[in-house]
């Protein structure tokens, strides 16, 4: 489950275990689509860290970049790309990455 306060595991959720939903895999085209955009609008190397290959990479990313609440509203794209992505969320995903490009 997503939320406003990084990663949240239920019971019976490990981190970096089998059973923890944030170890899944981010398809490689959208992390990087968002990496380059957050890059591209001013996210210090620092608040992006390490490659974003897991949700859990996303997630922790987002609040280092202050999202939701301390960028300006061209960031609301990105933040429901990247909730959409840890969702698994497609429609959401592709609308919010489309509106990034407009």
């Amino acid at each position: 489950m997503a939320t406003d306060t990084g990663p949240i595991r239920l019971p019976g959720e490990i981190a970096r275990e089998p059973t923890d939903p944030f170890a899944a895999a981010l398809d490689p085209r959208v992390a990087e689509r968002l990496r380059a955009w957050a890059a591209e609008n001013g996210a210090t190397a620092e608040q992006l860290g390490s490659g974003w290959h897991t949700k859990d990479d996303l997630w922790s990313a987002r609040f280092r970049l202050g999202l939701p609440y301390s960028r300006p509203g061209t960031w609301w794209e990105f933040d429901r790309a990247a909730t959409a992505a840890v969702d698994d969320d497609e429609a959401t995903l592709a609308h919010a990455l489309a509106r990034l490009d407009a």
